[in-house]
């Protein structure tokens, strides 16, 4: 594994969560575009046209303008972020391992002295292979880091609601025969990763995101969502 490594990180990374936000190149650029295609229609409309029917036709344009922008830019933004996740379009997920952990608990806290209550969240390390198919598109690399655990009813296409409460606290890539802190980078075809995950308790499998590509089903070991923390000790004398 490890084969195909970018020797850089791509300046165009951005999670699903935030794939608009300012500053992004990715969505710079498309934006540019936008805005040159823009320039050169209206430079067409007023060299060719007469200027009656360029009066008319800018008019019908701003009477539409909002429509067309609440419609068609948040589609035109997508289109980059679908081209990069097309890569891993079907891809495979090999479970060479899964197991059930329990979360760290945070420096300086004593386990004893928290109060009962249900987990919320139960905790899993996972070793998978991710195989892409053969890539079509404009992209061949793919970033592991971009990687998204969902629930087993996602479907492909924007985030839903409640995706945020699934979490990968953890990845590492597997290089020269050791398990390696994911540093952003880019690989080439099939990749041997290590994940610590975290999920709503009682969850009987979940699924990967990569933008808006879902692959993967992969079922969860022995259930714990009904376990509450173990009660303090006490002393006796």
């Amino acid at each position: 594994m490890g084969q195909g490594l970018e020797a850089e990180r791509d300046p165009t990374s951005a999670s699903l969560s935030n794939l608009q936000r300012p500053g992004d190149p990715t969505v710079s650029r498309t934006i540019f575009l936008l805005f040159m295609v823009c320039t050169v229609a209206v430079v067409a409309v007023i060299r060719l046209l007469p200027w009656w029917a360029a009066i008319a036709l800018f008019a019908v344009l701003i009477l539409a303008a909002r429509s067309l922008f609440r419609w068609g830019l948040p589609r035109l933004l997508r289109l980059p972020f679908k081209a990069k996740g097309a890569v891993l379009h079907d891809a495979a997920v090999d479970v060479h391992s899964i197991e059930s952990v329990e979360p760290s608990s945070p420096k300086g806290s004593d386990e004893h002295d928290r109060p009962f209550e249900p987990r919320l969240h139960e905790h899993f390390r996972m070793d998978v292979t991710i195989t892409p198919r053969t890539p079509t598109g404009a992209f061949a690399l793919w970033e592991p880091g971009e990687l998204r655990v969902v629930g087993p009813d996602a479907r492909a296409g924007d985030p839903e609601a409640g995706e945020s409460d699934f979490e990968i606290r953890s990845l590492e890539v597997l290089e020269d025969g050791q398990f390696q802190s994911d540093s952003g980078m880019k690989y080439h075809g099939p990749q041997r990763l290590r994940l610590l995950v975290a999920v709503p308790a009682g969850q009987p499998s979940l699924r990967l995101r990569y933008y808006f590509e879902i692959l993967g089903h992969v079922t969860l070991p022995g259930l714990t969502s009904l376990e509450i923390r173990r009660a303090p000790r006490t002393l006796v004398r």
